[in-house]
Order: C-alpha cells, then sequence, then structure tokens
C-alpha cells in the first residue's frame, strides 16, 4: 500500500508542476514585455513618418565609379579625394550604386563588404585610419547612403579603401568596388564636391562615358529629395524666342556671405515610360553672377554651368565656390532647353528650387525672383516656386540632413521587422501557452481519475501480489519443513532396531515441528524481521543438512561480506528459493551430490546449483519460476558436461 500511494502521489505532483513550471517560464521568455515592444513600434514609425522617403532617380544620368572586376573577393581597391585645403571634417557619407535584382528589388552593387577610411594631413602625411567596417557590421543589403560620423579631423585628402568586395550583379562569379558620390562634410558643407578623385583602377564603360573617377564628385547621387515635411511645389518652367537672352535676379536683401549654389531639377516626374528626359528645362549653358548693386556693374561670376552631355545633369546641381559677400544674384541662360514639344525657335529653362547658400543656410529662401523677359502662356508654374523652399515633394533639406535621414530610414526598417517579428512571436507563445494551459488543465483532471484508477489497480495488484507471497511463502517454508518431516520419518523407519539412532532422528523431527510452528506465527511479518535469515550461510547449510540427507553437499560463497547489504526481502526470498531447489533435488532428481556455490557481488548475485541427477526432463519447476519472478530475478538451467541440472539464479542490484 505504501507503494501505491507514492506512486499515486507522484503521479498527482508531476501533473501539477507541469502547470506551474509553465509560468515562470513564460515571465522570463516575455521580458521585454509586448508593452514595451508595441512602445518601440510605435515610436519607430512616428519617427520614419518623419524621415525623407526612398524615392529613386530615374532616367538617363551618371552612374558613378566602378573597379576592376575581380574573381576573389579579398582584392584591394581604393578612391583617393584631394580636398581643396587642409580643413577640418567630421562626417563623410559613401553613396551606394542601385542595381534593380529580380528577386530583392532595388540594392546596392558592389558595395564593398570590408573597408576603411584613411585621412591624410599635414600630420598625418601618410594617413591614418579613422574609420573601419568589416562584414560582422552586417552593412548590406542597402540602398540607403552609408553616413560614417568622425570626430573632428584635419584632412588634406581622404581615401576609401576597400578590402573586401562584394560580388558584381552584371558579371556573376565577379567582384567589384563601386560608389555613386562621395561627400566629405564640415558642417553642412560638401567638401568634396567636384574636388579631383583618383581611384587604384577604372573600368571605363563606353556605352555610359560618365561612369568614371570625375562622377564620384560631381554631387549627382540615385536619389530623389523627398522630404517627409512641406507641401508639393510645381516647377517654374519658362518658354522663349531663342534670340532672347533671359535671366533671373534674385535680391537677397542684404549682403551675404556665400559660398555655394544648389539648382533642383524642374521635371522628376516618375511616368511610366518617361515623357522627358531627366535633364528636362535645364539650360545648356548658364552662367550666375554675385553683385553688391542692382545694375550687377561690378558682376562676379561665381558658377558657370555647361552641359555638354545629358550625364551631366542630375536630381540636383549643386556648386561650391569661394565665398563672396554680394546681395544680388543673377542667373543668365546663354543657351537653353530644346523641349520636345517646343517647334521652330522656342526654347526653354527651370527649375524646381534655386538655392542660395551660405555655409548651413538657404540665403535666397523666401525672397523675390525676377524674370527679364515678359512671360509667355506657355509658362508653367509661377515663378516664385524658385525660391519657395519646396519640390514636386515637399521641403527642401539640406543635403547632409537629407542624406542622414535616409540613413536613418536603412536602420529603423532593419530594426523594425525584427521587433515585429518578436513580437509576434511573443503573442503567438502567449496563445500557445494558453493553450497549453488548457491542455494541462485538461490532463490534470484526466490525470486525477487517472491517478484514482491507478491506485485502485494498484491496491488491487498489491494484494494479489501478497495473496501470492503469502502462498509460495508457506509453500516454500512450509512445505520444505513437511518434506523434511517425511524424509525423518522414513529414517526412523529404516532403522527402527536401532534406538539410538532412532532417538536422534526423533529429535530432529521435534525441531522441524517447532520451525514450522513458528514459521506458521511469523509467515505474515517474514518481510519486516530484520533478524531473519542474517545469518544467510548458516542457514543455507543447516537447510541442506535437514532436506538433503541422503546426498553429499557442498556450499561455496564468494563475496560473503556483501551479504550484510543485501535487503531483507532479498535474503529471505533467496533463501526460499535455495530450499525449494533443494526440495525438488531430494524428491526427483536421484542425485547422489550435490554442489552450491553463491557470488555477491556490488552489482548484484549469482546462485548456482548443480547435481549429478538424471536431469530436468520439462521446464524449470513453476516454484522456482514463481519465486524467481517475485524479486525480479532471472533463472535458468543449464547441463553439465558430465550429467545431471545446474540450476542458476541471477539477481541485479538495482541502481
Amino acid at each position: 500500500m505504501i507503494q501505491t500511494y507514492t506512486i499515486s502521489r507522484w503521479y498527482l505532483m508531476a501533473a501539477g508542476a507541469i502547470v506551474l513550471a509553465q509560468l515562470p517560464a513564460q515571465a522570463k521568455e516575455a521580458i521585454p514585455s509586448p508593452a514595451v515592444l508595441e512602445s518601440k513600434l510605435e515610436s519607430i514609425d512616428t519617427e520614419l513618418g518623419q524621415l525623407a522617403t526612398f524615392t529613386m532617380r530615374t532616367g538617363v544620368g551618371n552612374l558613378g565609379w566602378l573597379s576592376q572586376d575581380h574573381p576573389d573577393p579579398n582584392h584591394s581597391e581604393w578612391i583617393e579625394i584631394k580636398l581643396n585645403e587642409e580643413t577640418t571634417i567630421d562626417q563623410i557619407v559613401l553613396a551606394p550604386i542601385i542595381w534593380v535584382d529580380e528577386n530583392r528589388g532595388p540594392v546596392a552593387d558592389g558595395f564593398p563588404v570590408e573597408f576603411r577610411i584613411i585621412v591624410g594631413s599635414s600630420q598625418y602625411p601618410e594617413g591614418q585610419v579613422v574609420a573601419t567596417y568589416a562584414e560582422k557590421d552586417e552593412l548590406l543589403p542597402r540602398i540607403a547612403p552609408l553616413v560614417i560620423p568622425l570626430e573632428p579631423t584635419k584632412a588634406a585628402w581622404v581615401r576609401v579603401e576597400a578590402t573586401k568586395l562584394s560580388p558584381w550583379a552584371w558579371n556573376k562569379g565577379r567582384y567589384i568596388f563601386q560608389l555613386s558620390e562621395i561627400l566629405i562634410f564640415n558642417g553642412d558643407r560638401n567638401l568634396a564636391l567636384r574636388r579631383p578623385a583618383r581611384t587604384s583602377t577604372s573600368r571605363r564603360n563606353k556605352v555610359n562615358p560618365s561612369m568614371s573617377a570625375k562622377a564620384l564628385t560631381d554631387g549627382h547621387m540615385p536619389y530623389v529629395m523627398d522630404a517627409a515635411p512641406g507641401k508639393r511645389s510645381d516647377p517654374y518652367v519658362a518658354f522663349y524666342r531663342d534670340d532672347a537672352i533671359p535671366t533671373i535676379t534674385i535680391d537677397l536683401g542684404k549682403v551675404h556671405a556665400i559660398n555655394g549654389i544648389n539648382l533642383h531639377t524642374a521635371d522628376l516626374r516618375e511616368n511610366i515610360p518617361r515623357i522627358h528626359h531627366a535633364d528636362y528645362a535645364i539650360p545648356k549653358h548658364l552662367l550666375i553672377e554675385a553683385s553688391m548693386a542692382t545694375n550687377f556693374y561690378n558682376a562676379k561670376p561665381i558658377m558657370e554651368y555647361v552641359r555638354r552631355q545629358i550625364y551631366d545633369t542630375g536630381p540636383i546641381t549643386m556648386q561650391n565656390f569661394p565665398t563672396t559677400n554680394a546681395r544680388y544674384i543673377r542667373l543668365t541662360v546663354k543657351e537653353g532647353y530644346q523641349a520636345p514639344e517646343a517647334t521652330g525657335s522656342w526654347r526653354c529653362f527651370g527649375f524646381a528650387e534655386i538655392e542660395i547658400c551660405s555655409d548651413t543656410r538657404n540665403m535666397a529662401i523666401g525672397r523675390e525672383a525676377v524674370l527679364n523677359i515678359k512671360e509667355t502662356n506657355v509658362t508653367d508654374g509661377h515663378i516664385s516656386a524658385l525660391t519657395d523652399g519646396l519640390n514636386h515633394y515637399g521641403t527642401i533639406l539640406p543635403i547632409r540632413e537629407w542624406l542622414n535621414q535616409l540613413a536613418r530610414r536603412h536602420e529603423l526598417e532593419v530594426i523594425r521587422p525584427r521587433i515585429a517579428e518578436q513580437l509576434a512571436g511573443i503573442y503567438l507563445h502567449q496563445e500557445k501557452l494558453v493553450a497549453t494551459l488548457k491542455l494541462l488543465t485538461a490532463l490534470l483532471a484526466i490525470s486525477i481519475a487517472l491517478a484514482i484508477s491507478i491506485e485502485y489497480l494498484l491496491h488491487r495488484r498489491s494484494i494479489r501480489r501478497l495473496k501470492q507471497q503469502f502462498a509460495a511463502d508457506l509453500h516454500d517454508e512450509i512445505g520444505a519443513n513437511l518434506h523434511t518431516i517425511g524424509l525423518l520419518s522414513d529414517m526412523v523407519e529404516e532403522f527402527k532396531e536401532a534406538p539410538t539412532t532412532i532417538s536422534e532422528y526423533v529429535k530432529r523431527i521435534r525441531a522441524v515441528t517447532e520451525r514450522t510452528g513458528t514459521a506458521i506465527r511469523y509467515v505474515t511479518g517474514m518481510h519486516d524481521s530484520p533478524e531473519l535469515f542474517a545469518d544467510l550461510k548458516t542457514d543455507m547449510q543447516r537447510a541442506a543438512d535437514r532436506i538433503v540427507t541422503k546426498q553429499k553437499h557442498t556450499l561455496v560463497i564468494e563475496g560473503e561480506d556483501f551479504i550484510p547489504n543485501l535487503k531483507q526481502r532479498t535474503r529471505i526470498n533467496l533463501f526460499l528459493f535455495y530450499k525449494e531447489c533443494l526440495i525438488n533435488i531430494s524428491r526427483h532428481s536421484g542425485a547422489t551430490e550435490l554442489k552450491t556455490e553463491l557470488t555477491l557481488t556490488p552489482k548484484g548475485l549469482v546462485l548456482s546449483i548443480t547435481d549429478n541427477g538424471k536431469g530436468l526432463t520439462q521446464d524449470i519447476p513453476k516454484s522456482l519460476q514463481r519465486r524467481a519472478k517475485l524479486f525480479r530475478a532471472h533463472v535458468y538451467q543449464e547441463t553439465p558436461s558430465t550429467g545431471g541440472t545446474r540450476i542458476i539464479l541471477r539477481v541485479r542490484r538495482p541502481k
């Protein structure tokens, strides 16, 4: 009954523990909590809504620079840009060349997997490494520019040195280094703009002659400025006869120190197919002058733009020049654009915005622009659009801020799916947990019912085992004693003419009878008597002396020191098994000799009983099988080479 209750309690406790164990485990897995992750997603979505969007440039234009291709990615290629003078820089931006992959969509092509940035100065004429990127930084895949922040550093030249190339999309199995643009900032001023660039190698494309080192610093990138805030503004395009020389004059309101101009292309619409080239309305020849006087008597040229081929244009035409004090700016169209829809002598020019920059500020924003010729009825937009600070998509941003927003958008768009996946995983896990708890609750109810059933069955089984044990003990102990009494009685009959011998046998019969009475009284508590069969060797020898009186008997025990370590139940069952073997040998074997060997080790015991009788004519007696089964022993028989029978009992010590 003790075993029955132990199994039942263990079953119930295990079922309950499964349920309880789920809760702390889920609490650990729920860190960070769904609320925290949802807050992060909301914050990311809010920030994304305030950042510039990836709108790709379309139409004809320059691509950038690409190196020679190599069969091995571990090949060094470099680009070096010489600045106008040694100055402080604090950020470098690398704009990739974009390839449209048939499976992944737009991705960077030829962007280096591993590279470093080297800056040279008077202090470090050979250059110092200021930034290093390895494959583990996972820069790819990307379409965004890579923003490389620097501590303010003096620089006369900057080198981008690729140490591990990426696969070339155009030619599988080859590796290449490509970039669309390199920007080097001091504040918001791009010091690399239109500066000379040297490269380790070059792969000039005859179909697109603008694919050269010069394209790395021309200010043309694969993106169109598409800022989140601001209203859309249509560009201004003016049509005129080719005998006129149109000019646009902008009064900055007061004298400013200006050092840069940005001209935003007029038509960036994305019709498919495109109805215009990307250089629509850009003059072929444009002169920009600065002056302190309205009549420009002391005009100073600050920029001259000549469009020799379509690759000289881009979404924004940028130009730096030495700082110049000026109040008035004049744009003179030396040669206009021949629009496809215009015929004869009609020409046009136009822009989405004209920025006159003083370091980080656009000094022309909100200022009036004046055209020197009379506008025609085919003019598109209003001239005020040239200085309203807006383009076709919204607010015009400083170039550095725009590129930083694109880089930040890339970071957030990489992080967001991971957080969303983590949150979805938590929700799924919680759903599974709820389902698991429901299942476990049902299993617990089933377990309780099953435990009750098991306890009932175990109780029945325990009673049945006890009955079997009592029957076996009575048979093996009492039956053996009765057999001994019978043998002794036969001996009395045999020696009835010898009073002295008869007296000895009568005493032995009396002793066996008393032992039988004691066995009957204690058979039900036999297994609870620790002193019973404590001296196993003596008990076995005594049993042999009483039962096999006519046979020569030898008892050998190896490992006798392990006998005290045997469980009481094992000793009892072993002794009763042995007695049953002696009874069977005495009754049926016809043997004259028998030998008993008992070997004990820490791993178990082996009992071997060998006789020289006529041998077994059938299987091992059921009484022996039953006794062996009671203490989970294995019994089998052998036939020695000299004849007779050997019964072997093997008991393994439980772990």
